[in-house]
């Protein structure tokens, strides 16, 4: 399961994150529908160590509420 957040109006959103906790951050977006375990291609983060990936599921897909 990946992190829930609890968004001002209620909602609950869920990221993810993969490769280095401290490296730079990366937003992966995904086109509709989609969540975030789309988004990372294979190897991805064993490939660039220096960045920390992130990724949500939009409201109403995956874990993510409406």
């Amino acid at each position: 399961m990946g992190h829930p957040v609890r968004t001002d109006d209620g909602r609950l959103l869920v990221a993810e994150e993969w490769g280095n906790p401290s490296g730079t951050p990366v937003l992966l977006l995904h086109g509709t529908p989609g969540t975030r375990l789309g988004t990372l291609l294979p190897g991805l983060a064993a490939q660039h160590p220096g960045f920390r990936f992130l990724a949500y599921d939009r409201p109403g897909y995956g874990e993510s509420r409406r």
